[in-house]
């Protein structure tokens, strides 16, 4: 009996510490304005940890961002060098591997504490990508009321017991992933390393940040990706309404305008599902349209002609040179008063 104490408590006692260290985010902002044209690398840092140091950085600024960006990696390169919107303050929130479901998350959080940015900018995965999966930079507390939130949704909309059955699935699976990042050894060993002065892994070339949020990525380019292949149906549609309505809540914080776009396809891939669109992809795609008019947000899903020569990292990242430009243009309305 006293054997089976001890490993009991043992037990607990590496449950904390490793849910200590796997949750400990550095004190140092590395968001310092001051120096706008620095980078630096976040290599060992997991990207639940870099959401909450992008939202402590929002809070400790004296007043809101002009105009913010969220997103994943999809969206993550765009700087305010190539938006270029002259005076106005610009931060990229995006998150390297969630969805639009963190996005909304994300900006939740921002309006709680009153640091929105006035300008909000959304990019949402390719429906074809059928990406939609739950956030994971949130708490497991969060995790759960948002599940309950979810829950309410699907009651009220109608929601088979098949759909109902899979966003119970889900919450079980991200937490269950959850819970397995809290033991990877990249970032324990980095995060104790930070926490006592010693230098930590700088291998991934690819993890280099701007101070305005965005990534430098050093990833090599190809002209011509293979063309993407066709997906499942991951996305519930009144849960992807639920969401819009999420996002469109922020207005009330004072958000003065919502764009949310469709990301791009390497122009390869984006003629084969212009000329074979999924049934599910498109009933995405008519939900976030029907919803944004009724809400009043301002939601894209025409995609600009695309240089075919432009070199692209992958199918469904588009190049900050063309992503840049084109976001510009979106915001460029509705921000007159911050142009320099």
């Amino acid at each position: 009996m006293q054997r089976v104490v001890i490993f009991l408590i043992s037990s607990a006692i590496l449950v904390v510490m490793v849910s200590y260290f796997s949750t400990y985010v550095p004190p140092n902002d590395p968001f310092n304005e001051t120096n706008s044209s620095s980078t630096f690398s976040v290599s060992g840092i997991s990207q639940s940890k870099f959401a909450k140091m992008k939202l402590r950085h929002a809070a400790l600024s004296p007043t809101p961002y002009d105009v913010g960006i969220f997103g994943n990696s999809r969206a993550l390169n765009i700087s305010a060098k190539d938006i270029d919107r002259g005076a106005c303050r610009f931060f990229n929130f995006s998150i390297g591997g969630e969805s639009l479901r963190a996005s909304a998350a994300l900006i939740e959080q921002l309006s709680a504490i009153k640091k929105v940015p006035r300008v909000i900018i959304v990019s949402v995965d390719h429906f074809e990508l059928q990406m939609y999966n739950n956030p994971f930079f949130i708490s497991a507390w969060a995790r759960l009321l948002h599940f309950f939130d979810d829950l309410g949704a699907g009651l009220s909309s109608g929601a088979s017991l098949r759909e109902i059955t899979t966003v119970v699935w889900r919450t079980v699976w991200t937490q269950i992933l959850s819970f397995q990042r809290m033991f990877e050894y990249a970032f324990l060993a980095n995060t104790f390393r930070s926490m006592f002065g010693f230098a930590t892994d700088q291998t991934e070339a690819a993890k280099v940040y701007l101070s305005d949020g965005s990534r430098r990525s050093n990833i090599a380019s190809t002209n011509i990706p293979p063309v993407l292949s066709a997906t499942n149906a991951q996305i519930l549609p009144w849960q992807l309404k639920h969401d819009l309505g999420r996002i469109a809540a922020a207005k009330s914080a004072g958000v003065e305008t919502i764009i949310l776009y469709e990301s791009f396809l390497h122009p390869t891939s984006s003629k084969y599902f212009d000329d074979n669109p999924s049934a599910h992809a498109t009933r995405s795609r008519e939900a976030l349209l029907s919803t944004c008019e009724e809400l009043g947000m301002k939601c894209i899903t025409s995609k600009p002609k695309m240089d075919p020569e432009m070199s692209w990292s992958d199918a469904s990242h588009p190049p900050r040179s063309f992503l840049g430009p084109y976001i510009s243009e979106l915001i460029a309305p509705y921000t007159p008063v911050c142009r320099s």
